[in-house]
């Protein structure tokens, strides 16, 4: 791997990082986060691409991040109360066995 194929791995990972990012908005992780992981996800993969011997690795780097991402973002988890900052849907009910106030449980 040479200087050159870091630069490159890197530029894709920057501009498929951000526009990941601007497409998922809030319901993934957040757009640095998302250009973080895009960098981290073009050089994993386009050392992949190199050592398999795909191409020069610039065209898997490209196409192997966007799965990368995407895995990225469906497994994190947001709370409605990170998200907005407050509580929904959540019925307090009083707890007989500790006589405190806990939220009702959301099924």
């Amino acid at each position: 791997m040479t200087g050159t194929l870091i630069y490159f791995f890197i530029s894709i990972g920057l501009i498929v990082g951000a526009i990941n990012g601007f497409v998922i908005g809030r319901e993934g992780v957040s757009l640095k986060a998302n250009v973080f992981w895009g960098v981290v996800g073009a050089v994993i993969m386009g050392y992949i691409g190199v050592i398999f011997g795909i191409g020069d690795g610039v065209f898997f780097s490209f196409i192997a991040t966007w799965p990368f991402l995407f895995l990225i973002n469906v497994f994190h988890r947001h709370h409605v109360e990170e998200v907005l900052g407050e509580t929904h849907d959540a019925e307090i009910v009083y707890d007989h066995y500790s006589d405190k106030k806990r939220p009702k449980p959301v099924l």
